[in-house]
């Protein structure tokens, strides 16, 4: 026994602006539903795996670029020693002429 179009368990799904007209029952529907939320689960469910991936890499690089501006800042630091006393030296040596 076919169903009509009026039955309550009968729904008419429109894909495409009415070019494709399937007939689909409320399970079916339903079910189409639930296959769709799994797969956007499983999305971002490997989304927040990347996500998470890429913030500890970038935890990572943060570390290394701290430690390398840190021996930066060091190598400009005795530079400016070296320089401090080299002026005072021709300071000096100017002085004595």
């Amino acid at each position: 026994m076919s169903r009509s179009k009026d039955d309550p368990e009968e729904i008419r799904c429109r894909i495409g602006c009415g070019i494709l007209a399937l007939e689909m029952t409320f399970e079916e529907r339903l079910d189409r539903i639930a296959e769709r939320h799994q797969a956007l689960a499983e999305s971002v469910k490997l989304l927040t795996a990347d996500i998470r991936q890429m913030a500890e890499e970038n935890k990572e690089r943060d570390r290394r670029w701290d430690n390398r501006w840190g021996e930066v800042v060091e190598a400009i630091t005795r530079l400016v020693h070296v320089a401090e006393i080299n002026e005072h030296r021709i300071t000096r040596l100017e002085g004595s002429e």
